[in-house]
């Protein structure tokens, strides 16, 4: 649980960051950029898982990565920063479909504890941001992020069964090792979609703050965000990790509140924030503990 808290934290800047910096280059561009940026930073550890388990990683990393950041970058086009956190409380009920999928796996993932759970962290994500009434673009920002979200959850329900369920000790080097191979599937589709759409790199638009905060976005939020969250996904439960996929949002409008000045609605906040912890409370009770 630990790693997907620290991935959360690290996420949780990235909202405003993009919103602040990034938004008048094209989006498959810095989604090209920051996933090579996390590619090159893992690129030491891709030994070691060659043949058809690299192409299945790389194939995850593409989907959950590549497709999911292309379309997630260009709802920033339509959408708040705020608005886009909004967009994603929908994940955790993506993640108990695709888990519920496999054989036999629906009775066990579609407990009442695991839907009380996921229902609450959806309802507390959603107090901490609605706002009433709609305007042109928002319909459009809203479809690219539910399919972002369907991308982000396949993927992480796809690598926790490739990679290893719960129980074990963390390998770190292994989890390392596979997620290089993810992100460079990631950064071939978002190259391609760049090509396929014919994208005029604006190099003259980067300067120094979108130099770091591409930086940013690589090495930490990427880099190291996917692959404490990766690594958490296969040491969990489907439901904790559900659960867990809501907490950034909070973190996000905390951030945005305080850091980026965004107007947020500061008792909605505390509601919603302590109904996403109530729903982590709720399904950490009920969690398996892993094997030693």
């Amino acid at each position: 649980m630990l790693f997907l808290l620290a991935a959360s934290l690290l996420w949780s800047l990235s909202f405003g960051i993009i919103k602040e910096q990034l938004t008048e280059l094209p989006s498959d561009q810095v989604a090209f950029l920051r996933l090579a940026i996390a590619t090159v930073g893992f690129a030491p550890f891709m030994r070691g898982a060659l043949g058809k388990r690299a192409g299945l990683l790389m194939g995850i990393g593409a989907v959950q990565f590549g497709a999911m950041y292309l379309l997630y970058l260009e709802a920033y086009q339509y959408l708040a920063a705020y608005e886009v956190a909004l967009f994603t409380i929908f994940t955790p009920v993506w993640v108990l479909v695709f888990d519920g999928l496999s054989p036999g796996a629906l009775r066990r993932t579609w407990t009442a504890r695991n839907l009380v759970a996921v229902a609450a962290a959806v309802v507390g994500a959603g107090i901490v941001l609605y706002r009433a009434g709609e305007r042109p673009g928002l319909g459009t920002g809203f479809v690219l992020m539910q399919v972002a979200n369907i991308c982000f959850a396949l993927g992480q329900v796809t690598y926790r069964r490739l990679v290893g369920g719960t129980g074990g000790r963390p390998r770190i080097r292994e989890d390392a090792g596979s997620m290089a191979w993810a992100y460079l599937g990631g950064t071939l589709v978002a190259a391609v979609a760049g090509l396929l759409s014919e994208t005029d790199w604006q190099w003259q638009s980067v300067g120094l703050p979108q130099v770091a905060a591409l930086g940013y976005l690589g090495l930490i939020a990427s880099g190291l965000g996917f692959f404490f969250w990766n690594a958490g996904a296969r040491r969990v439960g489907v439901g904790l990790l559900a659960t867990m996929n809501n907490l950034k949002v909070p973190l996000a409008v905390a951030v945005s509140l305080f850091l980026f000045g965004e107007e947020v609605h500061s008792s909605r906040l505390l509601i919603g924030a302590g109904l996403v912890l109530a729903a982590l409370v709720l399904q950490r009770g009920g969690e398996p503990r892993a094997s030693k």
